[in-house]
């Protein structure tokens, strides 16, 4: 994302404009930003506030993920685990649970393993 798109996503968040925060993120989205598919799922997800859509958090975590984002494969594996918003499907939640134990992030690896052993 270049500077200024960031400077206007700052500023965006700032002025709490939903809309725009949301046609931000999902035109960047379409066009397969996999950081905007996951900044996206956690805005649908009702990050600060502004939404609150579990469905459509969901689809662009699941979106991302399939990119190969382990963050995103980690939320959609715990909704999975959980049962929340989806029916919960151990299976699909190993499979999820499992790229993302891949990530190059130390939290996201060790909280893939835990839930994994939970299952």
């Amino acid at each position: 994302m270049s500077r200024a798109d960031e400077q206007r996503y700052r500023d965006l968040y700032q002025e709490r404009d939903a809309i725009a925060i949301a046609e931000f993120l999902v035109s960047r989205a379409k066009d397969g930003d996999i950081w905007a598919m996951r900044e996206a799922g956690a805005f649908y997800g009702g990050l600060n506030g502004l939404a609150n859509h579990p469905l459509k958090s969901l689809y662009w975590y699941h979106e991302a993920a399939t990119l190969g984002d382990t963050r995103s494969a980690m939320v959609i594996g715990t909704a999975y685990a959980r049962g929340v918003v989806l029916e919960q499907d151990n299976d699909l939640a190993k499979f999820w649970l499992e790229q993302a134990r891949k990530s190059d992030d130390r939290k996201t690896r060790m909280d893939a393993k835990k839930l994994l052993a939970a299952l």
